[in-house]
């Protein structure tokens, strides 16, 4: 049965080059979806095997067994006392995330340590480094433009370049790990194949080079330069002789093209525009301001796992608007942790690297070569560098946990530890108690994942067939989604639906309604309105597609009930998101539309004050302006409009004024 685990440990690597397009979210659950169940079916294997022999080559006393487990308790606090606990759990479709999937990483990791000797964990680091450019380099020639040439940013089979940049740190310190134990096994065993496989992991290597600078990830180049540096860093302080050299060497050749690097990027128009555009890093730090401020609000467990969006929509900052609107991650590792999983998350992370530099590498530097010992020493800290402006996802979590194998089982190795064995002593009645409620369990999480799996898929079927037929079928598809059992993907059947008919109100003549149409359409808006409010009141967004499609219902029939019923959401979602100017400004045209022009002029004015650089504000003060007769005032707000944005609507009442 070990054998068992160990194929379906290797096929759980295998899925990361998984893509079906006919998903929803074709490049996460194409991956998410087959993992799983290689993780539910390696430890079913597991539990077999160990009810039989009731053995583990493990145990929980040791330190990073204890801090990995010690970090899932906090992820589970966070998931049990946060704001949406069954969102938590299950997230949806998109990240594919929540304590659901990190339960199948932390089973990837108790498999690891108990069933993968050190020749395993290399046989599987040579099994990834051969995966590495099918992941790398999919769809490759689809990243150029036909015209210039020029291949814009590459995400491979991953479907975000930040995730591809981040797998490669990993493969490039894995590889090189890989490339040191052969010259080390070469120079004993005297194997010339050591040499020729050496050249194969080189080659391999470099090829992925290519791969990870088209990324054109800023936040995964300073990872990776941060660890090179640490690297020779480490070679300067713990080498001999000829080692000194060379890391006095490389940090010259580093440094020097780290500043060919930022002349090319500065001074020329050879590098991507993205990489000169500093605007990322603003909207960066205004997200990490709005984590900040919900960390403050839950220091303790944080508003929950994948409940961040709940947090930064509370403290939205308008510099956003027009943008980037909608944010369910900080996009950095510990300003994520702050928000969503509070102070223990934070800290339960951090004490795994404590963990990892306080009692495994510093045996690794004493007994192992400098040059893998430094590997070992800077991998690590260039995966965290990187974290600091990403966040973890499927092939980073169990690359990182890979690692802390591949260390646990050098460490041992060092300490002649690695053929230890813990028997079970515990009662066999009990014994077979715990097994089949595990078991259990991990029937339960194949069943979860059948369920979503036949979501998804239904899911992107609903979505075509939709837009292709008539209203009373569109509805009946999504309807029928939501009958569906199961939590996951629920989110973002709602929000489809949504969308489904915001898309048919806004092209519909809604005046000449048939009975079947309009008795559909005010259906499907009852149902979208009971999921949000009686099960996901916190999801912003939902709301938002919601209050459009009313918004665009009430100006095409003039309907003062349908405009109050707008009102009534747009004001409640303002409440939950005081500083969203999408919002505000819905919230404004409603009014006007209706002549509450006070009521309105305070939404429009509080615009011009959190954004005085958007038009839109200026531009709704000086219509109501003109609406109540203050046209001085109305004149000067709308030429604000113009100045700001030439195409501004505000031209048409100012024609009127002048």
């Amino acid at each position: 049965m070990r054998v068992l685990v160990k194929i379906f440990l290797f096929l759980s690597i295998f899925s990361l080059t998984f893509f079906l397009a006919d998903y929803y979210f074709p490049y996460i659950v194409s991956k998410v979806f087959p993992f799983r169940l290689f993780i539910e079916l390696a430890t079913i294997s597991w539990l077999i095997n160990l009810y039989w022999f009731r053995i583990i080559r493990f145990k929980f006393s040791e330190p990073i067994v204890k801090a990995v487990l010690v970090f899932s308790g906090a992820l589970l606090a966070s998931t049990l006392f946060g704001v949406n606990p069954l969102f938590s759990f299950w997230s949806n479709f998109e990240r594919s995330e929540g304590l659901f999937s990190f339960l199948h990483y932390l089973a990837f990791f108790i498999l690891l340590i108990d069933v993968f000797s050190e020749d395993d964990y290399y046989r599987l680091i040579k099994f990834l480094l051969l995966l590495s450019p099918l992941i790398s380099y999919y769809g490759f020639s689809s990243f150029r433009d036909a015209n210039t040439y020029q291949y814009g940013r590459v995400f491979g089979v991953f479907g975000n370049p930040s995730y591809l940049a981040a797998f490669l740190i990993f493969v490039f310190g894995f590889g090189v790990l890989l490339i040191l134990r052969n010259i080390e096994f070469a120079k004993v065993l005297k194997d010339p194949l050591l040499i020729v496989e050496n050249i194969l992991w080189i080659v391999l290597l470099l090829g992925d080079v290519p791969a990870f600078i088209l990324t054109q990830t800023r936040g995964a180049y300073i990872g990776l330069l941060v660890g090179v540096l640490v690297f020779l860093i480490f070679l300067l302080r713990q080498g001999k002789g000829v080692q000194k050299k060379y890391a006095v060497g490389g940090l010259i050749v580093l440094l020097s093209l780290v500043a060919l690097a930022g002349f090319v990027i500065l001074k020329t128009k050879i590098a991507p525009a993205n990489l000169k555009d500093p605007s990322t890093l603003v909207f960066r730090f205004a997200t990490w301001g709005s984590a900040w401020k919900s960390f403050l609000d839950h220091p303790l467990f944080g508003y929950g796992m994948e409940n961040f969006s709940v947090g930064f929509d509370k403290h939205y900052n308008p510099i956003h608007s027009g943008v980037e609107v909608w944010f369910d991650h900080a996009h950095s590792v510990i300003f994520d942790a702050l928000a969503s999983t509070g102070l223990l998350g934070l800290i339960s992370y951090i004490a795994i690297f404590v963990v990892l530099f306080r009692f495994y590498l510093p045996v690794i530097t004493k007994r192992r070569p400098v040059l893998e010992a430094g590997v070992f020493f800077a991998l690590p800290i260039a995966y965290f560098v990187q974290n600091l402006v990403l966040f973890d996802t499927l092939s980073s979590y169990i690359l990182f946990f890979l690692f802390l194998g591949v260390v646990r089982s050098v460490f041992l190795k060092e300490t002649s530890k690695n053929k230890e064995k813990t028997f079970f002593a515990a009662h066999p009645i009990l014994l077979s108690f715990v097994v089949v409620m595990l078991v259990i369990a991990v029937v339960f999480g194949i069943y979860a994942n059948f369920v979503a799996y036949q979501k998804n898929r239904e899911l992107r079927t609903a979505y075509t067939l939709s837009r292709q037929s008539q209203l009373p079928r569109g509805v009946e598809e999504y309807r029928g989604l939501l009958d569906m059992p199961g939590y996951l993907g629920r989110r973002e059947v709602i929000k489809d639906f949504a969308a489904y008919l915001y898309e048919w109100s806004a092209k519909s003549d809604l005046r000449s309604l048939s009975k079947e149409d309009g008795g559909a359409l005010g259906g499907g808006l009852r149902t979208v309105n009971d999921f949000l409010d009686k099960e996901d009141p916190q999801y912003l967004n939902g709301y938002y597609l919601f209050a459009n499609t009313y918004n665009v219902i009430a100006f095409k029939l003039g309907d003062a009930t349908v405009f109050q019923k707008t009102e009534s959401t747009l004001k409640e979602m303002n409440t939950k998101s005081p500083n969203r100017i999408e919002i505000i400004n819905l919230l404004a045209d409603n009014l006007i539309a209706q002549r509450k022009y006070d009521e309105a002029l305070s939404y429009a004015l509080q615009i011009t004050t959190l954004r005085p650089d958007m038009e839109v504000g200026h531009r709704l003060v000086g219509f109501v302006y003109n609406k109540i007769g203050r046209r001085d005032e109305a004149k000067k707000k709308g030429e604000e409009a113009l100045r700001i944005n030439p195409s501004s609507t505000a031209a048409e009442y100012l024609k009127k004024i002048r």
